[in-house]
């Protein structure tokens, strides 16, 4: 696990930010792995292209870190000196083109016991090449139950017809047109519980005359003989209002036919001891001051000298249709000072011969810091052989505190800090060190100036940003959502969303007026019945099924997992995990009699056909994208139909419209909106990236809205939105934030 891990209870507060149900520890340490493999595996090595120090912020400025850290983290690549020529190609990001490219011949894939490993593109360069391969359906129990045990972490390579093995992003010789593309086992597996030693054979040709390669224009160095001719130039750089210590520059420019990939750093001259942290995604207005809706490409590497010259990289991407240049560049920061203590803080602790996990003793022990007067509030066990230590400042500019246990090494650790002077720090040990220990702090960091960086940025050349005439319209964007009404009072229902503040809580609200109710406390994500008669949601006692009308409550007796779906006639529920297994269950509410359709135990329902007889479900694909999965309920057959392109890499929410017609999921930045047809055809975009991230989405009985919940700044729990895909009506609902659960509509 990361040195970075927040405890427990902040963890909780995160999840339920995102919409995230309480799960089982074995459950999370085994999904994350999965999913960090997938991602691995997609993106051969990870690269942040906010480059953040470490920093533990809590509940909303952790969601933004997570928000705008995580999703433009992109391949890390080896960067191409200034000499060389740089082309941009999609999906595989800046490539050194001074040689002919050569691409994969045709996708190839392996499926045994149910997993797929697919080999889906290829770029080879004279330089490098890059592999975009994925592995599918590996069942939770192929990883390990215990997070302090490692599975295998062996990495894939390639052989050469000549049987030279070389490492993965190793060029192949220009005359080498074929390889074995091995991988001795999926990352974090254990050893016996999946298939291992995959081989598939690749061939490479060279690429053909409409394979997609831009142009790249470097502003910060002439153009050198013989490399495209450029369309933006050094001037299209105005550098705009900067710190003494910091500036926002603009350095290479993509343009993409309907807009712009715009990447640049944040340099910064600190002296030792300082570091600045982008504690925010940027904010693009354009000269009117309308926001300048943009997404994180994830497949552009900026330069990695980065580390070396004290700067964050980052990169945009935007559509030039409706912008009015210049635009404005605005970067959320925060100095943080380092502080060594001239003396070691030492506090001593008596926890006691053998602390149980969930333990807590309750301290209030004062101490001053610098010109911070701070509580050890309190020390609680943990379930990885260590302890939390919550302490509290008077002055939220508190940012960080070290802490060790006398004598214990620990093995990892982490923190966060809720930006009110509340701070959490975890230490874990091979061994917990019990009885009278002493705990010291030698450091502190402080919040020291938070400047606004900006600049403005504007092209010498204007795209025109057109559109193709025969693809609807994008419905909704930042702009627009600002300016949506109320529903008009004509509009009858309520809505049921999840909030965690100040609880966790379930509450249902009207669609027109500020009216709330709160249905039931202390649990997660529920399910709204298709008649919007009943309630389900589950509880440590078992699955909870409330009528809505009445109050009353029945507890079907049980472990029930999250995912939780109502089949059409309200007859069944299912969910994912119960009981200790993993998969898919379908409980019937009559006898209590359970159907397990599934066995990997990550996956996430989407909805169920008309006729109750097909279940639908996404789980992580090998391709871009999740898995779009059909499971027929009376046969048992799994019928994969196909990849949610430019899904959420993280969780895209998938939700099947009541006809069956359609799936609306979140986009791969988290913020946008698409709506597929089931046939397969190409989905569409209905809401440009907004906010920070969607964390909800439901339709309405009839099919007619959709509804969204959105976090942002001013909503940090979820703005709430109704939207009509076939006619783009939209409204916001007033008086309730939250993470959408249902809609109930007469």
């Amino acid at each position: 696990m990361s040195n970075h891990d927040l405890p427990t209870q902040f963890e909780d507060e995160i999840r339920r930010a995102f919409n995230v149900p309480p799960i089982r520890s074995d459950f999370v340490a085994r999904l994350e792995l999965d999913l960090i493999n997938r991602a691995s595996q997609a993106r051969p090595s990870g690269f942040h292209a906010f480059r953040l120090r470490p920093a533990w912020v809590l509940i909303g400025l952790v969601i933004l870190t997570i928000a705008f850290g995580t999703l433009i983290f992109g391949p890390q690549r080896v960067y191409a000196a200034i000499q060389q020529f740089l082309g941009y190609v999609p999906g595989f990001g800046l490539v050194e083109t001074s040689a002919p490219l050569r691409v994969l011949a045709q996708p190839v894939s392996l499926t045994q016991d149910g997993i797929t490993v697919a080999v889906n593109q290829a770029v080879l360069t004279a330089t490098e090449t890059r592999i975009d391969y994925g592995v599918s359906g590996v069942p939770l129990s192929a990883y390990p139950s215990d997070e302090r045990v490692v599975g295998c972490t062996e990495p894939p390579y390639l052989i050469l017809p000549d049987g030279t093995r070389q490492a993965l992003e190793a060029p192949i010789p220009p005359d080498v047109n074929e390889a074995t593309f091995v991988l001795p086992c999926i990352f974090n597996t254990l050893p016996g519980r999946v298939p291992s030693n995959w081989q598939l054979a690749l061939r490479f040709v060279p690429a053909p005359p409409d394979f997609t390669v831009l142009p790249v224009v470097d502003l910060t160095t002439p153009t050198l003989p013989g490399s495209p001719t450029p369309t933006l130039t050094p001037n299209s750089m105005i550098q705009g209002d900067q710190s003494p210590e910091a500036e926002v520059r603009v350095e290479k420019v993509i343009e993409t036919g309907d807009g712009y990939i715009v990447l640049g750093t944040v340099r910064t001259s600190l002296p030792a001891g300082k570091w600045l942290e982008i504690t925010a995604g940027p904010v693009v207005t354009d000269a009117r001051g309308h926001n300048v809706p943009y997404a994180y490409p994830n497949d552009v590497q900026p330069p990695d000298d980065s580390m070396e010259s004290g700067s964050i990289p980052w990169a945009l991407q935007f559509k030039a249709q409706g912008i009015e240049f210049p635009i404005t560049l605005e970067f959320p920061s925060s100095v943080i000072t380092e502080i060594a203590l001239p003396a070691p803080v030492v506090i001593p602790l008596d926890l006691g011969g053998v602390p149980q996990p969930g333990q807590t003793w309750t301290l209030n022990q004062e101490f001053t810091l610098d010109r911070f007067h701070i509580r050890l509030v309190s020390v609680t066990a943990d379930s990885r052989e260590g302890y939390t230590f919550l302490f509290e400042a008077n002055d939220p500019g508190l940012y960080d505190l070290s802490v060790e246990v006398e004598g214990a090494s620990a093995i990892g650790g982490g923190g966060g800090r809720d930006g009110s002077g509340r701070i959490g720090k975890s230490l874990s040990f091979t061994q917990r060190p019990v009885g009278h220990l002493n705990l010291r702090i030698t450091h502190l960091w402080k919040v020291e100036a938070t400047p606004l960086l900006s600049t403005t940025w504007t092209p010498s050349s204007v795209q025109s940003g057109a559109r193709d005439t025969s693809s609807p319209e994008v419905c909704l964007d930042a702009n627009t959502l600002a300016t949506l009404p109320n529903p008009p009072s004509s509009l009858k229902g309520t809505v049921i969303v999840l909030q965690t503040h100040p609880q966790m809580q379930i509450v249902r609200a009207d669609l027109t007026v500020a009216q709330s109710q709160i249905l039931v406390q202390g649990s997660a994500r529920a399910a709204v019945s298709p008649d919007g008669d009943h309630l389900a949601y589950a509880t440590e006692e078992g699955l909870v099924i409330q009528n809505l009308a009445s109050g009353e409550t029945t507890v079907i007796p049980g472990q029930f997992g999250d995912s939780l779906s109502w089949s059409p006639d309200a007859q069944r529920v299912a969910g994912v995990n119960a009981n200790g297994q993993y998969g898919i269950f379908v409980l019937r509410l009559m006898d209590h009699q359970m159907q397990q359709v599934s066995n990997l135990g990550y996956e996430s329902i989407a909805g169920w056909s008309p006729d109750g007889r097909r279940l639908y479900y996404t789980i992580p694909g090998h391709a871009e994208g999740f898995l779009l999965r059909a499971v027929d309920l009376q046969t048992g057959i799994t019928t994969d139909l196909f990849t949610l392109e430019r899904s959420s890499r993280k969780a895209p929410m998938a939700v099947l419209s009541p006809d069956g017609q359609w799936i609306a999921y979140r986009g791969d930045d988290n913020r946008s909106l698409y709506l597929k047809p089931m046939n397969g055809e190409p989905a569409r975009l209905i809401m440009a990236p907004s906010g920070i991230a969607i964390n909800g989405l439901a339709w309405e009985k009839t099919g007619r809205f959709l509804g969204v919940s959105l976090i942002t700044e001013e909503a940090p729990e979820g703005a709430l939105y109704l939207i009509s895909p076939a006619t783009c009506e939209g409204y916001a609902i007033p008086g309730i934030s939250g993470a959408l659960n249902g809609i109930i509509v007469p």
